[in-house]
């Protein structure tokens, strides 16, 4: 198996488990399989009630030297005075919790980590030693957030 995933809606997984013959659980407790070199998460953590719980559960599942790689929208100030319209359709109801680059250093700053917004720079990504922590431009819609588990 490639790929594994985890998706609480039923019917997500049932579409994925028929469609695309992929493992998806739907209950954290019996995800087989770990630990995972990589978990990606896109748009998903700006709508989940506890995610302290969601990080817990990604770093249990990851092996030592794994990646944790997440996608929201961006919630950052440099986006917030680039886009101010845009910026201010993103959040509430939608998208209950608020993204920021601030929000990723500050619970992942234990670790090495690579902070940027679209459209990213791929050679800037590239050339992270896996070490630092580097917060890149933030001023696109989109966040990306990797974060190496040491």
């Amino acid at each position: 198996m490639l790929a594994t995933g985890f998706e609480i809606g039923k019917e997500r997984a049932e579409f994925g488990i028929r469609n695309l013959n992929l493992q998806i659980f739907t209950k954290s407790e019996d995800i087989t399989g770990q630990p995972f070199n990589f978990i990606f998460s896109s748009h998903v953590i700006e709508h989940l009630p506890d995610i302290k719980m969601f990080i817990n559960l990604c770093f249990k599942l990851l092996d030592k030297n794994g990646f944790l790689i997440l996608l929201s929208p961006n919630g950052s100030n440099d986006f917030k005075k680039a886009n101010p319209q845009n910026f201010h359709l993103f959040w509430g109801q939608v998208h209950p919790n608020m993204i920021s680059a601030d929000f990723y250093s500050t619970i992942f700053k234990h670790y090495p980590y690579f902070i940027s917004s679209s459209p990213y720079n791929i050679r800037q990504l590239n050339s992270w030693n896996q070490t630092e922590k580097i917060i890149s431009l933030t001023g696109g819609e989109e966040l990306l957030c990797i974060v190496k588990k040491k």
